[in-house]
């Protein structure tokens, strides 16, 4: 019965690898519309433009920024007190979602500096040789 066990175990693994990740990024897209609709979507079509709404995208990036990196720090301390001594399946969840949240909040962050990033260039233009370009050149900046 082990050595049936042992051969079912990784393709299960990887199967709850693979849940666990979509699952993740499930949740880390709906934080992430969820708080664009709140925080952003409002304001009205025909002023999501100029430099009074890049601000509020500015605004809005930098604050998640701050208030996303005190709550990461509090998770961190939190998931590094489980692991020490993480030795019940409860316990290993709990691990798995604080590592669940710490890249949500990444997700988050991230998702809205590149809202900025797009309001700021011209990545949203449509994509003429001059645009890509400038868009390739923006990409290789912004990645180092």
């Amino acid at each position: 019965l082990r050595s049936q066990w042992a051969s079912l175990s990784p393709p299960l693994d990887d199967a709850w690898r693979l849940f666990s990740r979509a699952l993740s990024v499930a949740i880390m897209m709906l934080w992430t519309d969820t708080l664009a609709t709140v925080l952003i979507d409002s304001v009205p079509q025909e002023q999501q433009q100029g430099p009074l709404y890049q601000r509020m995208l500015f605004s809005v990036a930098l604050s998640l920024t701050a208030a996303c990196s005190l709550v990461n720090v509090r998770v961190v301390g939190w998931r590094r007190r489980l692991l020490s001594d993480a030795t019940k399946p409860a316990e290993r969840a709990l691990v798995h979602l604080a590592l669940m949240t710490e890249l949500t909040l990444g997700f988050v962050v991230g998702s809205f500096w590149t809202r900025f990033v797009v309001s700021i260039t011209n990545l949203a233009d449509y994509p003429t040789l001059a645009v890509t370009a400038k868009d390739a050149l923006t990409a290789a900046l912004l990645t180092g």
